[in-house]
């Protein structure tokens, strides 16, 4: 509900944004008012790059937000605490004075920077994390799948739920069963394809999305032996959906097989977790989540990959591409000639990630 309006404080207008509603309302010094307006313009061209409607911005839209601030060069953890505070406090100010709006989605966020608040970092060491793996396969086969192929490449939670059959082009027999593979992976043999278009309430494939994906991201991701294996084991062994888009994340409890919502399989990946010991209870985005399978893929690749193995650039910006952190060229630049070797003495990119990608399953998966 929103709260009552000071008697000090006049009505925001339509056409006026929330930050120049709130400094109208407060005498700062011109170094602080643009402190104020870079925090909101910083949130403004994140929600524009991941096509999320600012007034609509919820808990959950912020934990990714810091996240994406946590990992950008550009910012140092004080920076963006900083910016984070700021547009809590503005928020409070809207809700308990202005009677403006009545929610502030940042509050719970301060303390995501904090030195001594090691978030989102937990560390699970591999040999642990296998053990996890396999024991989320036998909790709920939606999640295991989710969760692996966020591990395996790095791709966000949206992205993996959003992904159709027609994604991914797999060389096995069991490809005659699955849709033909798009243009985009046509040629790319063992891979999938971000498709950065879909945005929410669009209809793809004849099914309308709950969830869109970040623009200007789409890229081309190679698929190692393991998590081919997986995708040949999942499309065997999957449900019968209705839907024409043919997803592959879909619900192993419903009688149409139908694509998970996002909150779904977030509640499932937060109960799992916490069953698991490696998520704490007192804070929503601690420990093993979605986004933590994205930092560890980020952070394996980064680890593991030579400058030698990298002809152009550093593998710094190839787990950029990868990932779909960069511009449009450098996306391209590492996603679109994986079997280009640019001389003799550098690997093909594909053999870069697959190289370079740590197990999980240690064959425990059967091959079909």
């Amino acid at each position: 509900m929103k709260g009552d309006s000071d008697d000090k404080t006049r009505s925001k207008r339509d056409d006026e944004s929330y930050i120049d509603y709130y400094l109208d309302h407060h005498n700062y010094a011109d170094s602080t008012e643009q402190n104020y307006r870079w925090a909101w313009r910083r949130l403004r061209w994140w929600c524009d790059e991941n096509g999320i409607d600012l007034d609509n911005l919820t808990h959950s839209d912020v934990g990714e937000l810091c996240h994406d601030w946590e990992e950008d060069d550009d910012l140092s953890s004080f920076q963006a605490k900083h910016l984070i505070d700021t547009l809590s406090r503005t928020c409070d100010w809207l809700i308990n004075v202005a009677g403006e709006t009545d929610f502030n989605p940042f509050r719970e966020h301060k303390s995501f920077f904090d030195t001594d608040y090691d978030k989102g970092k937990m560390e699970i060491p591999l040999e642990r994390l296998r053990e996890i793996v396999k024991e989320a396969k036998s909790y709920n086969l939606t999640l295991f799948v989710t969760m692996c192929i966020c591990l395996k490449t790095g791709l966000r939670h949206g992205e993996a739920i959003n992904l159709d059959w027609r994604d991914v082009h797999l060389t096995h027999p069991i490809s005659e069963k699955l849709p033909e593979p798009r243009q985009e992976v046509f040629n790319h043999p063992d891979s999938l394809y971000v498709d950065s278009s879909i945005d929410k309430g669009d209809v793809v494939n004849g099914e309308k999305r709950r969830t869109g994906n970040k623009p200007m991201s789409s890229r081309t991701i190679p698929l190692d032996n393991e998590l081919k294996n997986l995708l040949v084991w999942w499309a065997v062994i999957s449900p019968p959906t209705t839907s024409p888009a043919k997803p592959v994340v879909r619900m192993v409890t419903t009688f149409n097989g139908g694509r998970p919502r996002d909150q779904t399989t977030n509640k499932y990946m937060t109960n799992f977790s916490r069953e698991m010991g490696v998520n704490s209870p007192e804070h929503t985005h601690f420990g093993l989540d979605y986004h933590w399978c994205r930092h560890w893929a980020t952070t394996m690749l980064r680890a593991n990959i030579s400058p030698k193995e990298v002809a152009l650039g550093t593998p710094k910006s190839y787990v950029k591409g990868i990932r779909g952190d960069s511009g449009s060229d450098v996306i391209e630049t590492y996603t679109q000639d994986w079997e280009f070797i640019y001389d003799g003495s550098t690997k093909p990119y594909r053999q870069v990630f697959e190289d370079n990608i740590p197990n999980l399953f240690n064959n425990s998966l059967k091959s079909y």
